[in-house]
């Protein structure tokens, strides 16, 4: 029975012993095409250098053309950067893609195909829209802060947008319609209970509230509040000078404000909008 069993093994092995010649050839021919296809890669790039013609990478519109007919092209040597061998840039065809910086806590909020707004530097009564492209969720880790870059995408091309211009992007993350908003300066929290300030016959009353989503500026109220009501969100404290002042307006003023609680400045909530909050860079 052993040797039965030891016979029909060295069978298997040996009609095994083509097959693994085979798979092994093969494996050698990928990395003969492979080599093959650095080769070729090495011939083109070496003719694109001896050639009279520029091929560019990629398809786009030539621009910053900084070479006239004629002008002689030095080729690049030991002690000369890439930059100085620059002729020319190409844009690429298509519409204006910009790159932001998300945070931590942003980064968890974007997704690709979100809306975006844009505003550049350079163009400050202008706001271009688009939506991202996509996030590299990797991030990068500076001076112990860690960031995560993202793309966004224009919704159409502009010929004033030049590349490394300075950009600002407010990403959509959540849009909710008919809320109530009030800004976010004017939500109080203390021992666990949101309040708001209102004014009550010319007298500032505090609120309980139960607050919802809120951005940068903005929080939305689901309940305590009503449309129309006049909120305080921050007074100005009471001079305590004695001194005498002339008013603007005649007459004199004197020992400042005196006898007032101060100067309140109030906002009045509105009903409509959304309390998508902002992020990007």
């Amino acid at each position: 029975m052993i040797t039965r069993i030891l016979s029909l093994y060295l069978s298997g092995l040996f009609a095994c012993l083509p097959w693994l010649a085979a798979e092994s050839n093969y494996k050698n021919q990928q990395q003969v095409i492979a080599a093959a296809e650095s080769n070729v890669t090495s011939a083109w790039l070496s003719y694109e250098q001896l050639s009279g013609e520029i091929i560019a990478p990629i398809s786009g519109t030539i621009i910053d053309l900084t070479i006239t007919p004629g002008m002689q092209i030095t080729a690049p040597t030991s002690t000369t950067t890439v930059s100085s061998q620059t002729v020319a840039s190409i844009k690429s065809d298509g519409n204006p893609v910009i790159g932001i910086t998300l945070s931590e806590i942003d980064a968890t909020k974007v997704k690709a195909g979100q809306k975006a707004t844009v505003t550049f530097d350079a163009f400050p009564n202008k706001t271009f829209t688009g939506k991202v492209l996509g996030i590299n969720t990797t991030g990068s880790v500076s001076s112990g802060v860690t960031s995560y870059p993202a793309t966004i995408v224009l919704d159409g091309s502009n010929d004033d947008i030049l590349p490394n211009m300075s950009a600002t992007a407010n990403i959509i993350t959540l849009v909710r319609p008919d809320v109530l908003l009030v800004p976010s300066s004017a939500v109080q929290t203390n021992g666990g209970q949101t309040t708001v300030r209102v004014l009550e016959n010319n007298k500032p009353v505090s609120v309980d509230v139960t607050v919802g989503e809120s951005s940068d500026t903005q929080t939305e109220i689901v309940s305590g509040l009503t449309e129309g009501q006049t909120i305080i969100t921050g007074t100005i404290a009471p001079t305590t000078s004695t001194s005498s002042t002339t008013s603007p307006f005649g007459g004199g003023l004197r020992g400042g404000f005196g006898g007032g609680g101060g100067n309140a400045t109030f906002i009045r909530t509105g009903g409509g909008g959304g309390a998508g909050r902002a992020v990007g860079n």
